[in-house]
């Protein structure tokens, strides 16, 4: 186990014949699990605890229902809120070899509806007791539905189901303007499983809590991570629960290993410390942060920017035989570069190094040219090996044209990344940027694009631009828009008769809020006569950058704003107010 050689490079770690066995069905692993621990904690979700062999008999039973309702290959959309019953719908699905697609039930019904259309369901599961979930369901797309208790004569699985050719389909923002799905292997799953026990003992013992949302790949990497390595998984919707539950279940779980973004951690430990010295204004760790962490024996911090103040907060409040696990992955290929550092470590300053490359992926830096970055230098991260996607999902088929096979490994794919870094000396690698537009949000991917796409597409919108504002910890959308004349002889509207720009941009919000994922929504709209243009016609992003600076940036109410609306409603109302300035204002 190599949390106790922390500096071991990953890439270095030499993996037993079993953990690279990962061609097997997923679902067959998982059963291996189920018969070796049948009475030991499966899932607990605040309400109700199944154990193994509930879990892996009702997922037989489900997937018995999906086989002989659900073609070959047919993609199953699962619409179910973090309970117990999501995990028991995945599995059911690979149990009947069939690929799935978890929705969020979080939202905008016109999102899912987009991504509905997009992946092309052959059905979707969703919950009997639920009914106003699945409201806006189209009318001709088959329901499977799912009860919480199996029935008393599950029906069997045929022998011999063929082995699907996609595990897992995931739907993230476009920079065409829509949804973009990505085809997911169950090798990279089990694959990324078997690293996590080797890298941090994940195991039996341990019950590890997620808050990365199940429908996105960290959330479904932790959910099979922990099923597979037969730890107990623990989950709570941060979003409906809030952030007070979060760390009432981190202090009084009984929780060993805890999974979430950076920005959720932050305001993890400033609600604690809060409620731990009374005011908020100290950093230094309190009663109430030593309860919430120092059970802590792993903590992970991924899929957004980590700097090394998260770092160190995290270290006053963990005990010092407890590790921080920081990583850095796409959907695309997983989990890439991880690292684990102890605690008691010297502290570094600004960006980290994400760590070394995870075994069984080969990762390269490369210039501008295609050559080999030399250490020191920064350029582009592909990514080669078997675990890459399969492709994207388009029109409810696989499109494998931008992850090409690789000649130099049989079976093997490559997939070229705008992800720019930084090779350090020591092999260690430096988040720096993107070659495009693309940014994290909460640790949510957000392409600009799509907002721009869908801003046009609103009532009294001419045109429309979105840039990326704040720190590298925090960042938020700020949008310009062009607003249409208006027009005498159309219908009236909201967003064309309001009298004020901010009562329209009030209205864009609400309308962008309708149909995009909060994070995309921007913190901050501005009007302005025309978006000044490059000479290849794309929007001067340095010239809206000029316009911010001298109108004067979004104050910190929008940044509040942005974190609430994409974290949930029950968040932060204990420390917003402290920093709310009189000359802060939002649309």
């Amino acid at each position: 186990m190599i949390v106790a050689q922390p500096d071991t490079a990953l890439a270095h770690l030499a993996l037993s014949e079993d953990d690279v066995a990962c061609e097997r069905p997923l679902f067959d692993a998982f059963a291996e699990v189920a018969a070796r621990q049948p009475d030991h904690l499966a899932v607990d979700d605040g309400t109700t605890r199944i154990t193994y062999a509930e879990l892996h008999d009702r997922a037989l039973a489900l997937g018995a229902r999906i086989a002989a309702f659900v073609p070959a290959d047919g993609l199953v959309g699962v619409l179910v809120p973090t309970t117990v019953l999501y995990p028991v719908a995945w599995l059911a699905c690979l149990a009947a070899r069939r690929p799935f697609l978890p929705l969020d039930c979080h939202l905008p019904p016109a999102r899912n509806r987009a991504i509905i259309a997009e992946a092309g369901l052959a059905a979707v599961i969703v919950p009997t007791a639920a009914a106003d979930l699945a409201a806006w369901l189209p009318a001709d797309l088959p329901r499977i539905p799912m009860t919480a208790e199996p029935g008393p004569e599950p029906p069997k699985l045929p022998d011999g189901l063929p082995p699907a050719k996609v595990g897992m389909v995931v739907f993230t923002s476009g920079s065409t303007g829509r949804a973009k799905g990505i085809a997911l292997h169950e090798s990279a799953t089990l694959r990324r499983a078997m690293i996590d026990r080797a890298t941090c003992g994940l195991g039996p013992g341990d019950r590890l809590l997620s808050l990365h949302p199940p429908p996105t790949s960290a959330g479904a990497r932790d959910t099979f991570a922990a099923l597979l390595c037969g730890a107990g998984l623990h989950l709570l919707d941060l979003k409906r629960d809030g952030m007070g539950r979060a760390l009432t279940r981190l202090r009084d779980g009984g929780i060993s290993v805890f999974t979430t973004v950076p920005t959720v951690a932050r305001a993890l430990m400033a609600i604690d410390c809060a409620a731990g010295d009374g005011a908020g204004g100290n950093d230094a760790a309190g009663d109430g942060a030593a309860g919430a962490f120092g059970g802590l024996r792993i903590v992970r911090l991924g899929g957004d920017l980590v700097l090394g103040n998260d770092v160190a907060a995290l270290a006053r409040r963990l005990a010092p035989t407890a590790r921080i696990l920081v990583s850095f992955g796409m959907t695309e290929a997983g989990i890439l570069l991880e690292r684990l550092i102890d605690p008691r470590a010297p502290a570094e300053t600004g960006r980290i190094a994400m760590g070394t490359p995870v075994p069984g992926q080969t990762v390269s830096v490369e210039d501008a040219n295609g050559n080999l970055a030399k250490p020191g230098a920064v350029g582009k991260l592909v990514i080669r090996g078997r675990y890459v996607a399969l492709g994207h999902w388009v029109g409810g088929k696989l499109d494998p044209t931008e992850f090409p096979a690789d000649p130099s490994v049989p079976g093997s794919r490559c997939f070229r990344s705008a992800d720019v870094v930084l090779l350090r000396p020591d092999g260690m690698l430096v988040p720096v940027g993107r070659a495009d537009r693309q940014v994290k949000i909460n640790g949510v991917r957000v392409e600009p694009e799509e907002t721009e796409a869908a801003l046009r597409g609103l009532p009294g919108v001419a045109d429309a631009a979105v840039l990326v504002h704040g720190n590298a910890g925090a960042p938020v959308l700020v949008a310009f828009v062009v607003p249409a004349p208006r027009d005498p002889t159309a219908e009236p509207a909201m967003e064309t008769t309001a009298r004020t720009a901010a009562q329209r941009a009030r209205g864009w919000r609400s309308a962008l809020a309708a149909l995009l994922p909060p994070q995309l929504v921007p913190a901050h709209i501005r009007e302005v006569p025309a978006i000044p243009l490059l000479p290849s016609l794309k929007p001067d992003l340095a010239a809206l950058r000029a316009l911010l600076a001298e109108a004067g940036a979004p104050g910190v109410l929008a940044h509040v704003w942005t974190r609430l609306r994409s974290t949930g409603p029950r968040v932060l109302a204990m420390r917003v107010r402290p920093r709310v300035r009189r000359n802060d204002t939002v649309s």
